[in-house]
């Protein structure tokens, strides 16, 4: 997901924002206004979809999990949601609150640990879960965030287990040390997308689109 900048010309003279551009800015980043996603995000979520829906499994996957680990707030699935991508309710279960601001979603208490009513159950999301450091405590590249994600994706699986040694968790990302060498660290599979000038490359699992990861996926 890339982000659209504000205009920057918008300060008076004493170097003091105002407060309406603040309310303006607030509002922007919160929707679909601010950001736009990758050409290669919807093809990749079809693909996943279409998995999901058909109960099919990927390569030697019989459950297929897509989720968000952002450092960021918590309102990144209302920014998915304007962009038209479909998020579930799983987030970070560390009980930090909203901050009231413009854009911050309100849910389920419940959501938190994976539930979903009657009349959800069986949808299918473009996104399971999202993570967000201010929901988990820890940014990136902190195994904290990535520990919390992994354990509510066991609990999203009706896992409970602490071992969760049969998931495998694979995480893509554009910066090299806070995504790709942060997973690695965590003990999770990563894989490099660079979206600018990237990392030297050598001896890293690098790859150039999210649809490039499908058949990395077919072969595990």
């Amino acid at each position: 997901m890339s982000c659209a900048g504000g205009n920057s010309s918008a300060v008076d003279n004493t170097g003091t924002v105002p407060g309406a551009l603040v309310s303006h800015l607030l509002d922007r980043f919160a929707g679909s206004e601010g950001y736009a996603l990758f050409d290669d995000v919807g093809p990749f979520l079809a693909v996943v979809r279409a998995v999901k829906s058909q109960r099919r499994g990927l390569g030697p996957f019989e459950r297929v999990l897509v989720g968000v680990i952002s450092n960021s707030d918590d309102r990144v699935p209302a920014v998915l949601r304007a962009l038209g991508v479909t998020v579930g309710d799983v987030r970070a279960d560390q009980g930090v609150e909203s901050m009231r601001l413009p854009g911050f979603e309100e849910r389920d208490p419940a959501a938190g640990s994976g539930g979903k009513n009657a009349s959800t159950i069986d949808q299918v999301d473009d996104v399971d879960l999202v993570i967000t450091s201010y929901e988990a405590g820890e940014e990136k590249p902190s195994r904290v965030i990535f520990d919390v994600a992994r354990r509510q994706a066991r609990r999203l699986l009706g896992d409970e287990g602490e071992s969760g040694d049969d998931l495998v968790c694979v995480h893509v990302g554009d910066d090299f040390d806070k995504d790709y060498q942060a997973a690695l660290n965590a003990g999770w599979d990563g894989y490099y997308l660079p979206r600018g000038p990237a990392h030297d490359p050598q001896g890293n699992r690098i790859i150039h689109s999210l649809m490039d990861l499908i058949p990395e996926l077919e072969a595990y």
